[in-house]
């Protein structure tokens, strides 16, 4: 799944509820801007926050809902869905600074001085 389409279906469960970007990242624990930023395609939310968004509009994304498509052979889809949604943050947290120590990156949504290590 490309960030266009991502961005296409994001637009697409908000609008399933009738909501206002407000009312999505609300629902999310997000700010206004990020869900514009993700229905722009600026930014891609995280895995868990697209089945976060999924759980919240009740709208499927055939390729999180495909059994092919689970990205992690060692953790079962159950585990994750049973999650709280303070645990899910954790966890999204979590993987988001693993995920920067290994490839000695910051996270894409990080201000451009942190990206690229300058302060202006």
């Amino acid at each position: 799944m490309n960030r266009e389409d991502v961005s296409q279906w994001i637009k697409r469960a908000r609008a399933s509820r009738g909501w206002r970007q407000e009312d999505l990242g609300e629902a999310l624990g997000v700010t206004k801007a990020n869900v514009s930023h993700w229905e722009t395609g600026k930014h891609e939310p995280s895995f868990l926050q697209l089945l976060r968004i999924r759980d919240v509009t009740g709208l499927a994304l055939a390729e999180v809902d495909s059994a092919g498509a689970w990205p992690l052979s060692t953790v079962r889809r159950e585990q994750i869905t049973a999650l709280t949604d303070q645990q899910r943050q954790q966890l999204d947290a979590g993987v988001a600074a693993l995920l920067v120590a290994i490839t000695h990156a910051a996270p894409a949504d990080a201000p451009s001085w942190k990206r690229d290590g300058t302060n202006g």
